[in-house]
């Protein structure tokens, strides 16, 4: 994965460094030169670099680096001259691969915003246009830009359209990543704004509810979430704008996300801090939701077309988000989704969101969903898949019970990969539990797979990589899967290979 999505970013770094049209002059001669052809990375670098005569022997560097490459961005503003000065660092991972690498050619887009939202047109100093977004060609470990004509420090919005995989470092207030979140005219920037907004509030509760030991949410409101609340409100007024973004927008980090945050990991508080400030969140935005749902859910016949589909999945975030409080009113509205659906989309958003939140209709709309699509393994894949998710720690059991169900095949990867893989991937409160069940399921199943099929067997097992970061409860209970396994006589190099590493 890290070879293909790694790949897919630095080709397009060409496309923000060369322009679409200097982009596309590239491909020409690429595929002039080398249609049919064996060919290297350097090859479509040099195709590249020939066709814009550009200077691309830098970007080189992007090939042998290790890890993602960190930007920390400081800023000074000088009120009596309106000038804001960016100095801009990169560095790479400390690898001794990394060693002889060298500062990499890093294309920076960024922009500035006005307290109040507007978009600020500017010219950075010594020179070139005004303009809402520039694109910085950062070559040096440490660069400096400045900007001047400003009337009030500005919002700093940075790595537009995500202009570059790197890791950005900069000292925002709550407040300006509210303002981003609103306001950005730039959808990489506003959404990674509003993330890390959702992440501070959520990084606030899990510490207080890791230090008090809590186990539920149960009476407790998140630390501060009124700017995140003001941000969503914002979200839903101008949802009109991008009803695609705006359904991004409404969803907070994942647990599986916010645990990669912490060593030892906080399973509990994590779960305990996401699921009261959702509830905070749909409690306070309550109507908005209601009228967001049913202002974008379509009136017509199913189409796919760009306006349906993003307006079908934001209608039915807002009415998951209701849902997951057991709003009566959003209950009954998303039974009514499921029985009218005339597609899936819309028929298993609704059947999710009830089942997640425990709603009562949720049991008698999952034996209808079997009866109707029972002779369909493939949409009984999701049937499986939507509830090994449930966030309880009784899951482990109905896991168990659901691998006997006669749709259920371990020689079968795609259901192997629904149940199984989606209960150890993504449901962090079931996986695990403090007794270890979790554990013992998943290494059950890799220690039977591992005869039948051992790429999905070492797929599965990986779930165990990050046993060390844990509590030191999980951690042991999860080391004795790895060993067990390990110890298994015959084991198949595909698994004996992940389990190995892992221990390591």
């Amino acid at each position: 994965a890290t070879v293909y999505e790694k790949g897919a970013e630095v080709v397009r770094m060409y496309d923000t460094l060369l322009g679409s049209d200097g982009f596309r002059r590239g491909m020409d001669l690429y595929f002039e030169r080398h249609d049919g052809r064996a060919v290297t990375c350097d090859d479509f670098r040099r195709a590249m670099a020939d066709a814009n005569g550009a200077d691309l022997e830098q970007f080189a560097r992007w090939y042998c680096q290790v890890g993602t490459p960190k930007l920390e961005v400081a800023a000074c503003y000088e009120a009596s001259g309106g000038r804001l000065e960016l100095t801009l660092r990169q560095s790479l991972p400390d690898h001794p691969d990394n060693s002889n690498v060298g500062p990499l050619l890093i294309p920076v887009k960024l922009g500035l915003l006005a307290a109040d939202g507007r978009s600020l047109k500017v010219p950075v100093e010594g020179g070139g246009k005004a303009r809402e977004t520039h694109l910085i060609d950062l070559r040096e470990a440490e660069t400096t830009v400045a900007f001047t004509g400003l009337q009030e420090d500005p919002v700093v919005s940075l790595l537009r359209g995500f202009s570059a995989p790197v890791a950005v470092e900069f000292d925002w207030s709550d407040d300006e990543l509210a303002c981003l979140s609103a306001f950005d005219p730039d959808p990489v920037a506003r959404w990674m704004a509003a993330r890390s907004l959702a992440g501070r509030v959520l990084a606030r509760d899990i510490a207080r509810y890791g230090q008090t030991g809590a186990d539920s949410g149960a009476g407790r409101t998140a630390a501060s979430p009124e700017l995140l609340i003001e941000a969503w409100r914002n979200t839903l007024a101008r949802a009109g704008d991008d009803p695609a973004l705006a359904a991004e927008l409404l969803q907070l980090p994942s647990e599986a996300e916010l645990a990669r945050e912490y060593k030892p990991v906080p399973v509990d508080a994590i779960h305990t801090a996401r699921t009261t400030l959702r509830a905070a969140l749909a409690t306070a935005l309550a109507g908005s939701l209601r009228e967001t749902a049913q202002r974008f859910h379509p009136r017509s016949a199913w189409r796919f077309t760009p306006d349906d589909v993003a307006g079908r999945r934001l209608a039915n975030s807002a009415r998951g988000l209701l849902v997951s409080v057991l709003d009566p009113e959003a209950v009954d509205e998303a039974v009514s989704v499921y029985r009218a659906a005339d597609n899936m989309t819309d028929r298993f958003a609704a059947l999710a969101a009830l089942v997640h939140a425990g709603a009562d209709p949720a049991a008698e709309l999952l034996a209808d969903f079997e009866r109707r699509h029972g002779d369909n393994p493939l949409v009984m894949d999701k049937w499986f898949a939507v509830q090994a998710r449930v966030a309880n720690t009784d899951t482990v059991e109905l896991v168990e019970r659901l691998m006997r169900h006669p749709a259920f095949s371990l020689n079968n990867p795609n259901k192997v990969r629904a149940l199984v893989g989606i209960f150890g991937l993504h449901n962090p409160v079931a996986f695990h539990r403090v007794d270890g069940a979790g554990y013992r399921l998943l290494g059950d199943v890799v220690a039977k797979l591992d005869d039948i099929n051992p790429q999905v067997a070492a797929r599965l097992v990986a779930v165990f990589n990050r046993w060390a970061d844990y509590d030191e409860t999980r951690a042991l209970l999860m080391r004795e899967q790895l060993e067990s396994i390990r110890g298994i006589a015959g084991l198949s190099p595909d698994v004996d290979e992940i389990v190995s590493a892992a221990l390591r």
